[in-house]
């Protein structure tokens, strides 16, 4: 049986996972992955932005459950999309070489384009919602919207 054996060193670490994810830290070598939950046909954009404050290296790949590598499409300089083949965790899997610094996962689930209604624009006499279905705010919201505002 072969085995792996993770040699990741991390020193003075501080993260926080929701709703992105961020990582603190005075010492990053290794790997470090961050898992994200899509159904197959969906589409996961999301973007990694490291903070270098020292000459160590860094950078980051997708896996699938199986530990394959995942074809990355660039949106822009630092957005990309993956396409979920099957409904999993994919993992961003971020890398750094004797790093000092921080970086920032973030990432939207989307639903296949040909999976999204369409809904006619309504106004507020075309429709009516109980009120007690309805959040304090957009309650409120709908109170001022009776009174006159138009907002900004």
């Amino acid at each position: 049986m072969i085995g792996t054996i993770d040699f990741t060193v991390k020193e003075n670490w501080c993260e926080v996972k929701k709703p992105s994810f961020t990582a603190r830290f005075d010492y990053f070598n290794g790997a470090h992955a961050v898992p994200i939950a899509a159904k197959k046909g969906e589409t996961i954009t999301f973007s990694v932005k490291f903070t270098n404050l020292q000459k160590g290296g860094y950078g980051f790949h997708v896996l699938n459950g199986e530990n394959d590598f995942i074809g990355m499409k660039t949106v822009n300089e630092q957005t990309y999309q993956i396409e979920a083949k099957e409904s999993r965790i994919y993992r961003i899997i971020v890398e750094g070489d004797d790093l000092k610094g921080s970086f920032l996962v973030t990432w939207d689930v989307n639903q296949p384009e040909a999976d999204k209604v369409e809904l006619p624009e309504l106004s507020r006499f075309t429709y009516e919602v109980p009120l007690a279905t309805m959040s304090l705010a957009r309650r409120s919201m709908l109170h001022l919207m009776q009174m006159g505002w138009e907002g900004d």
